[in-house]
């Protein structure tokens, strides 16, 4: 039997909420940004990654996937990418260009949209 990995994987749904909320902790504070918050920040939405990409490759392995959802798991990862590069650009430079930023602001909720959904349609085996 399967079911929905979104019920029963609450830390991965926490990860998201504190990457937000670090997120709009930093946007509100002026650089330089503190280490510990932005560690933090930063290390969350690498483990949200990771997470999700691991969980597909086991229902790939167990259930297999559709195409939607690996359109999906595509999308969201392109958009886990342009937080990263974004987000780098707006640490490593004191003033970055108002389209980073604004690129930056936007691509989180996309990327979030993405992977509640994806981990919504990835099947997991009831143990």
């Amino acid at each position: 039997m399967t079911s929905s990995s979104f019920s029963t994987n609450p830390a991965v749904v926490g990860g998201i909420g504190l990457t937000l909320l670090t997120g709009f902790f930093l946007a509100k504070t002026a650089a330089p940004y503190g280490t510990t918050m932005l560690t933090i920040h930063k290390l969350t939405a690498v483990g949200i990654i990771v997470f999700v990409a691991l969980r597909a490759r086991h229902a790939h392995m167990t259930t297999g996937l559709s195409s939607i959802t690996w359109m999906i798991l595509v999308a969201g990862a392109a958009a886990f990418f342009a937080m990263i590069g974004t987000g780098g650009a707006m640490s490593a430079m004191g003033n970055p260009p108002s389209a980073v930023a604004t690129v930056h602001r936007i691509v989180p909720y996309v990327a979030v949209a993405l992977t509640l959904t994806a981990l919504y349609l990835i099947p997991i085996r009831a143990e």
